[in-house]
C-alpha cells in the first residue's frame, strides 16, 4: 500500500470511530451537538445559568483532517560557534494537536544526523570544521511531517588557547510550551556535563533574569512565578569558568483558578440562522483543539445611502472566544478553494501566518482582536470628477477573530438587577428599555435581536456585558423614524447627567442606526462593531468617558469627539467607504477639549469619495469621510486641546487624510440646503493647539489633507512631531506637499502656527 493510502485509510478508520463515539454518546445523554442544540433554541430574556466560568472548552470538536506537528528549533541559538569536538547539544520542542509525536529527526545541511522518540527531543553532535545549517523534522502518529527554522552554526578550528571544553547543558523541565496557573510550584530542571572536567553550577534564568543557581546534579530550581509569559532557560558553568546557555522553553502562567480558553455553546436557531458558509476556525491550546462558530452577517446596505456595493464588503465572517495566554489558530476556507496567501492584522502585532495543510496557521500571543485576511485582493479603480482615478483592493470577505480576555465574576441568571440573555435567538423588539441600576448579561452563544435604551433620563450604573450578539438583523424602521435622531443599538441619549455607565465584551452588528450613542460618562471596553448602512455611526460617548481596546467597522463617522476629557486608547478601525475615522465636529455648537486618543490601528480604508452619496464630488463637501474631519461650527464652538498618539494606519490607497471645515453648506436628500456653522461670526468659533505624535502612513494619500479656517473662524497651532509618510518623516509644511506632490496640505482663510517637526 502507498503512503499516501495508508494515510487516508487510518483517517477514515479515526473518522468513523469519532462518529460512532458521538452516536454512543448522544444514545447516553451525554453532551452531543444534536442534544444540545434540542435543549436550547429561541427563549425568553432569563435563561439557564450558562456562564464563562462553568463552560468548558470544546475540546471533542471534530477535526476534518489530520493537523500537521508543530516544531521548534531551541538549541544550539542561531549564529552560535563552536570549536571543532566540541560536544554540542541540538534540541527542538514539538507537539501535535490531534495525536502524538512519533519522532524528530536533527538534520546539518541536509544530512540526517540522528532521531529522538521522546521529549525532550536532543541529540549529542560533535560537527566538523565549517558551517552548518541545522534544523529538526517533526514527524508524527498521522505520519504527517513539519520542518523547523534552520538555525546557521559555525565549527572553527581547535586552537592552543581553546582546546579546554565548555560544559554541555539542556534544560529538560518545564517543556516548551507549557502552562501553569499561578502559585504553581514549578520545577526548572537541566542537565549538564563537562567532557574535560566538571560542572560548578547551573544557573536558571527566567526573562533574563536569575532566579537561582544548582551546585550538584540533579541540577533543579523551584519556582512560583506570577501570571505572564517567560522564557526559561539553564547557564551552565564549568570548572575552566567556561560557560554554555540552553535552549529557551517559553512558559505560560495563568491566572489561578481560571479557563485557559473558553468557547461558548451553540443553539441550533443560530447556528441555522447565522453560521459562516465560507471559514472555519480551530483553536489549540494545551493539546486540546475546539472549533467555535463562525458567524456570517451579509451585507445589508441600502446602495442609495451606502454608495456603489461594489466598493464593499460581500459579508462579515467572525468568531469570538474568551483566552489567558496564547491559543494555535487554524482558518479553513469552506469553498474548495486552495489558500495561497494570509495576512493577519493589524501589523503591528507582527503575527506571522504559514499556510499548511490548506489552512492559514498562526500563533496568537494575547487576547486581540485581529483580522485574518485570506486570497482576498479585488483590485476596483474610480474615476473622480475633478481629477484621475483611484485604485483600491477591496476585501469582500474579511475574518474576524475576537479573542477575548477572561471574563471577571459574570452574573448568574438568578442575581438580584440581571436581565440574563443565554445562548440561542431573542427577539426583544426595539427600544428594550433598561432601568437604572440594571445588569443585562449577553452570555457567549446569545443572539438578541432588537435595541436597547434607558428607561430614564439621566441614566445610572447600567451594564451591558458579556460575550454575545446585540443585531439589528430583520428589524425595520418607518420613513418617521428614519428621519429621526433615534433606533441606535444602545442609546443613554436622554440626559447628559448620567454616571456609571459600561459596555463590555459584547458585539453590535447590523444596527438600524448608531452603535452607541451617551451623552453622558461612559466606558466602552472590548466592544465590536459592525455595519453597513449611512448614519450607522460607530460610538459617541459623554464626557470623561473612556473607549479602550475596540474593533469598529462601521458605515460612518468610527469615533465622534463632541465631548471633552475622554481616553480613547488600543482600538482597532477599519474605515469603510463613508465617515470619518476622528470626527472632531459635525455642526458643533460646544467646547470639546482635553482629549487623548493613542494607540490605534487603522488596518483598512474602503474610502473612495469623501463627500456624501447624495452629493458626488461636492467641493464644499468635501472631507466627510477623512481620517480627522470636521465639518461646521457654530457660533463660539471650540475643538482644543486634545493629542493623537501613534496612529498606525496601514491602508496604502488612503484617499484623504485630514479635513477641518469652519464652515459648510449641507444638502439634504430633499435638496433642501442648510447652512452648518455660521459664517459671520468673527472669530468666534476655533480649532486650537492640537498634537499629532507619531501618525504613520503606509501609502500616500490620494488627496490633499484642507484646513479651511474660513471668515468666521480660527485654526491655530497644529504640531505634528514625526509624522511618517510611506516611510518619510515630514519636517514641513513645504515637504508634506513635495512629498505628496500636489496633494500636500492646502490652507485657507485663518490658519495660524502649523509646526512639523
Amino acid at each position: 500500500m502507498k503512503y499516501y493510502e495508508s494515510k487516508y485509510c487510518l483517517f477514515a478508520v479515526k473518522f468513523m470511530l469519532a462518529i460512532c463515539v458521538g452516536l454512543l454518546s448522544a444514545c447516553n445523554g451525554g453532551g452531543s451537538e444534536a442534544a444540545a442544540d434540542a435543549d436550547i433554541g429561541e427563549s425568553s430574556a432569563v435563561q439557564a445559568n450558562v456562564t464563562a466560568s462553568n463552560v468548558t472548552p470544546n475540546a471533542l470538536a471534530p477535526v476534518l483532517e489530520p493537523i500537521a506537528p508543530t516544531v521548534a528549533l531551541t538549541s544550539p541559538a542561531n549564529g552560535t560557534r563552536f570549536v571543532n569536538g566540541a560536544d554540542v547539544t541540538i534540541e527542538a520542542a514539538a507537539t501535535d494537536s490531534d495525536g502524538s509525536i512519533r519522532r524528530v529527526d536533527f538534520y546539518s545541511n541536509g544530512v540526517l544526523l540522528g532521531s529522538d522518540k521522546s521529549a525532550p527531543y536532543t541529540l549529542s553532535w560533535t560537527g566538523s570544521t565549517g558551517i552548518h545549517e541545522i534544523y529538526a523534522v517533526a514527524v508524527d502518529s498521522d505520519n504527517l511531517t513539519e520542518l523547523s527554522d534552520a538555525h546557521s552554526v559555525t565549527v572553527t578550528p581547535a586552537t592552543a588557547a581553546a582546546l579546554r571544553s565548555a560544559p554541555a547543558v539542556t534544560l529538560t523541565a518545564p517543556a516548551y510550551g507549557s502552562s501553569f496557573k499561578e502559585g504553581s510550584n514549578i520545577a526548572i530542571k537541566a542537565s549538564a556535563s563537562d567532557r574535560d572536567g566538571s560542572i560548578a553550577r547551573v544557573d536558571f534564568y527566567s526573562n533574563g533574569i536569575l532566579l537561582g543557581s544548582d551546585k550538584s546534579a540533579p541540577y533543579t530550581f523551584n519556582w512560583a512565578g506570577t501570571k505572564g509569559n517567560y522564557d526559561l532557560y539553564a547557564v551552565a558553568i564549568d570548572n575552566d569558568n567556561l560557560s554554555t546557555t540552553s535552549g529557551v522553553h517559553n512558559t505560560t502562567i495563568l491566572k489561578a483558578n481560571s479557563d485557559s480558553l473558553v468557547t461558548y455553546p451553540v443553539a441550533r436557531d443560530v447556528k441555522d440562522a447565522f453560521m459562516s458558509s465560507r471559514f472555519a476556525v480551530y483553536l489549540t491550546q494545551n493539546g486540546s483543539t475546539s472549533k467555535p462558530l463562525v458567524y456570517e452577517e451579509m451585507n445589508s446596505a441600502d446602495p442609495g445611502w451606502s454608495g456603489t456595493l461594489d466598493y464593499m464588503q460581500t459579508a462579515n465572517h467572525w468568531t469570538s472566544f474568551s483566552l489567558e495566554g496564547s491559543v494555535f489558530i487554524q482558518a479553513q476556507r469552506l469553498d474548495g478553494k486552495n489558500i495561497e496567501t494570509c495576512v493577519v492584522r493589524p501589523l503591528s502585532l507582527g503575527i506571522e501566518t504559514k499556510v499548511v495543510a490548506n489552512k492559514c496557521n498562526f500563533k496568537l500571543p494575547k487576547p486581540a482582536q485581529i483580522s485574518v485576511e485570506i486570497d482576498e485582493d479585488n483590485e476596483i479603480t474610480r474615476n473622480f470628477v475633478d481629477s484621475g482615478t483611484l485604485t483600491k483592493h477591496i476585501i469582500k470577505h474579511p475574518l474576524f477573530i475576537f479573542a477575548n480576555p477572561l471574563e471577571v465574576d459574570p452574573p448568574k441568571a438568578s442575581d438580584p438587577g440581571v436581565v440574563y440573555f443565554g445562548p440561542g435567538i431573542h427577539n426583544i423588539g426595539k427600544e428594550y428599555k433598561i432601568p437604572n441600576g440594571t445588569e443585562v448579561y449577553l452570555a457567549g452563544g446569545a443572539y438578541v435581536i432588537g435595541t436597547m435604551i434607558s428607561a430614564e433620563k439621566n441614566p445610572k450604573n447600567i451594564v451591558i456585558r458579556g460575550r454575545g450578539i446585540l443585531s439589528g438583523h430583520s428589524l425595520t424602521e418607518t420613513a418617521a423614524e428614519h428621519a429621526a435622531w433615534g433606533n441606535h443599538a444602545i442609546d443613554f441619549s436622554k440626559g447628559s447627567k448620567g454616571s456609571g455607565l459600561l459596555i463590555e465584551g459584547i458585539t453590535i452588528t447590523s444596527p438600524l442606526r448608531s452603535c452607541i450613542v451617551s451623552y453622558s460618562s461612559a466606558d466602552i471596553l472590548n466592544v465590536k462593531l459592525f455595519s453597513w448602512n449611512h448614519r450607522n455611526d460607530g460610538i459617541v460617548t459623554g464626557n470623561n468617558s473612556r473607549i479602550e481596546d475596540n474593533f469598529i467597522k462601521v458605515m460612518d463617522d468610527n469615533i465622534k469627539l463632541y465631548y471633552s476629557n475622554q481616553t480613547i486608547s488600543r482600538n482597532v478601525i477599519w474605515q469603510q467607504t463613508s465617515g470619518a475615522v476622528f470626527k472632531f465636529a459635525w455642526n458643533l455648537s460646544g467646547v470639546a477639549q482635553n482629549n487623548h486618543i493613542s494607540d490605534i490601528d487603522i488596518i483598512h480604508s474602503d474610502v473612495f469619495s469623501d463627500t456624501p452619496a447624495w452629493e458626488p464630488d461636492r467641493p464644499d463637501m468635501q472631507g466627510t469621510s477623512a481620517i480627522f474631519s470636521a465639518m461646521g461650527f457654530r457660533s463660539g464652538a471650540a475643538f482644543q486641546n486634545t493629542t493623537f498618539d501613534d496612529i498606525r494606519i496601514e491602508e496604502k490607497h488612503l484617499l484623504r487624510l485630514m479635513s477641518l471645515r469652519m464652515v459648510t453648506t449641507h444638502v439634504f436628500p430633499s435638496g433642501k440646503a442648510s447652512v452648518w456653522g455660521d459664517p459671520d461670526t468673527e472669530a468666534s468659533k476655533l480649532i486650537y493647539n492640537l498634537n499629532f505624535n507619531n501618525i504613520a502612513l503606509s501609502g500616500i494619500p490620494y488627496k490633499q489633507s484642507t484646513l479651511y479656517g474660513n471668515a468666521g473662524g480660527i485654526i491655530k497651532k497644529f504640531v505634528f512631531s514625526n509624522l511618517t509618510i510611506n516611510d518619510n518623516v515630514i519636517k514641513s509644511k513645504g515637504q508634506f506637499a513635495s512629498q505628496l506632490d500636489s496633494t500636500g496640505l492646502l490652507t485657507a482663510g485663518k490658519v495660524w502656527n502649523i509646526v512639523f517637526e
